[in-house]
């Protein structure tokens, strides 16, 4: 037998001895926040001065659902949203693919009415409304430069009146018929009007984010994420290579484009999931949503939403990963979010490495695709191996106490297990692998 295969039969007995596997972990308690959410360098902070995790669902349609008087219906959405974890619903302001069409200015009363309601409901729930004004600019009838400078005026006043409501100006304006100049012109209004809470302009471009860790230098970039605007949104690049998991891997690129603005950053639209995939539109796999919700964590941003059905319809109806969201709560990652190191697994300092390589490296035909971790300041480590073709052979390379969770969101080591440099783990059916420990001597 050779030591590496001792030094795996030790492990995993040492495992086996710790109980059964696949124990539920605890849920955290998805604690109550005080408003307004402010923001604190690069992160987002509650009133109580605790970090705000910006933990998210695309609801697009819950203001409209109201403005029909179908608040029923908005209750038990926003209710669902509460239990499952979140702490904010993303609404939009105009939608042109509903019967009827919804913007402000048709009966403006009625209108500012029901988004009145809204917040006032969701602040019941301890929720925070993320008021994205504009969206389907060029889809709908009506629309002006008038229309446009009323709308933002009356959407700065709105939000003026609720502590628990942030404003995004516009949903992808590359799409929506609105150019960058326009968006800061928005923002910039907004600001004279008073409105001082949280101000997203729009995400950038994405012929304009590079795959890889360079400065966010694009024109249209700075116009829509620099001044006015306190926060930056990304929407992330929604390729589904390397077997489904590209998506994932991606959400870290675009975390790293923008860690050059030091501004509190926020996954706002990553990959939709829905169990009717759609190549680059919508992911079925639970898993994968569980590893993208993770990885934007572990990757820096300081919020994440959870994208179920395109966000479109505002529907009860169940979705890949919807129950796996609350596993955040139950991690480190959840107390200090934004204040994690990034740590990726090629790196000769990272905890964890993989053993036989990366797949998609020119000589390995087998591994995990990415590990990601992060250490806290007090040497606390969060990562997760994912993708790629199991069996995988990790390899440890700091002295570690580790405990294991499957892609279930699943206990799988019901105490930690104190691993040494040069310890190895086998996994053989998982293709995503999260790992939670203390580094010792950190």
């Amino acid at each position: 037998m050779t030591r590496t295969a001792r030094v795996v039969c030790v492990i995993l007995s040492c495992l086996a001895l710790q109980g059964s596997p696949g124990r539920a972990a605890e849920p955290g308690a998805r604690p109550t926040f005080a408003f307004p959410i402010r923001v604190e360098g690069a992160r987002l902070v509650a009133a109580d001065g605790r970090v705000w995790p910006a933990f998210g669902r695309s609801e697009f349609a819950l203001a409209w659902h109201g403005y029909h008087d179908r608040w029923t219906l908005a209750d038990q959405l926003l209710d669902r949203d509460r239990a499952e974890g979140f702490t904010y619903v993303r609404v939009f302001g105009m939608l042109s693919w509903l019967e009827p069409t919804w913007e402000p200015w048709s009966d403006a009363e009625r209108y500012w009415r029901a988004w009145d309601e809204l917040a006032n409901r969701a602040r019941e729930r301890n929720l925070v409304v993320w008021f994205t004004v504009f969206a389907d600019w060029n889809r709908l009838a009506g629309v002006s430069p008038a229309r446009f400078a009323d709308t933002a005026r009356r959407a700065a006043v709105y939000a003026r009146r609720h502590v628990n409501v942030v404003i995004e100006i516009a949903n992808e304006w590359y799409v929506n018929g609105l150019g960058p100049e326009q968006i800061r012109e928005a923002g910039a209004m907004i600001r004279s009007a008073g409105y001082e809470g949280i101000l997203f302009g729009s995400t950038p471009d994405h012929a304009e984010s590079p795959r890889s860790g360079e400065l966010a230098s694009g024109e249209a970039t700075h116009l829509v994420t620099g001044p006015p605007f306190d926060a930056v949104t990304l929407h992330s690049r929604r390729d589904d290579g390397h077997g489904g998991w590209e998506h994932v891997k991606e959400l870290r690129d675009g975390i790293a484009f923008a860690e050059s603005m030091r501004k509190p950053i926020v996954l706002g639209e990553p990959m939709g999931f829905d169990f009717r995939p759609r190549q680059g539109i919508y992911d079925d796999s639970p898993v994968r949503a569980l590893g993208a919700m993770l990885a934007a964590w572990i990757g820096g941003a300081s919020g994440y939403c959870y994208h179920a059905d395109g966000g479109l319809w505002s529907k009860l109806e169940r979705y890949p990963g919807e129950d796996l969201m609350q596993v955040f709560w139950t991690l480190p990652l959840a107390t200090h979010p934004g204040a994690w190191t990034f740590v990726n697994g090629h790196w000769p300092d990272a905890p964890i490495t993989s053993a036989t390589g990366f797949l998609g490296e020119p000589t390995f035909a087998r591994g995990p695709y990415r590990i990601y971790g992060a250490t806290s300041p007090g040497g606390t480590y969060v990562a997760i191996a994912f993708g790629g073709r199991p069996p995988w052979t990790l390899k440890v390379q700091r002295p570690v106490d580790l405990q294991r969770y499957g892609q279930d969101g699943r206990l799988i080591d019901l105490r930690p297990v104190s691993l040494k440099p040069g310890d190895v783990l086998e996994e053989r059916g998982r293709d995503l692998l999260i790992l939670v420990g203390t580094l010792r001597g950190s």
